[in-house]
Parts: C-alpha cells; structure tokens; sequence
C-alpha cells in the first residue's frame, strides 16, 4: 500500500469516527493534530488505534500510543512505516 493509499484509509476512518461524535466536517489536513483540531477525542482515538491493529495485524504497546505516533495522520502513517 502506498503512502498517499494509507492516509486516504487512515482519513476515511477519521472522518467515520469524527460523524460519530457529530463533527461536522471539510477537508482534513494530514498535518492536522487530530485531538487539538477537535477531529477526535481520547475514546475515539483509542477506536482509530484498535482499527489500525486490525488493518496491519499487529499490537501495539501502550507506551507507543504518543502524539508523535498518532497525533495527525501524517504522524500514524511515518510510524507505521517505521514498524
């Protein structure tokens, strides 16, 4: 899967998880600090880090759950690539 292909993934679940909290949206910034930006709070979050599990089979450990690994979508995809 290409970059721009995971953050097109990883933004679609975004704007699912933010319309579930009633966000209403526009274009999302792959720079965008998605809990700062009001896209995502703590609980939605922790479903966004639960899907991503999912789409690469992995587990992740508490401790790699940081604003730098998962603050925006540029940061989720840098981070998953580097696992």
């Amino acid at each position: 899967m290409t970059d721009s292909e995971l953050k097109d993934k990883i933004r679609g679940k975004v704007v699912d998880l933010a319309r579930a909290r009633g966000v209403k949206l526009g274009n999302i910034p792959n720079d965008a600090l998605l809990i700062d930006a009001g896209y995502l709070d703590s609980a939605s979050v922790i479903e966004l880090v639960v899907w991503i599990e999912g789409l690469f089979d992995t587990e992740l450990d508490f401790d790699q759950l940081t604003r730098e690994n998962f603050g925006s979508i540029d940061h989720i995809v840098e981070f998953m690539k580097s696992r």
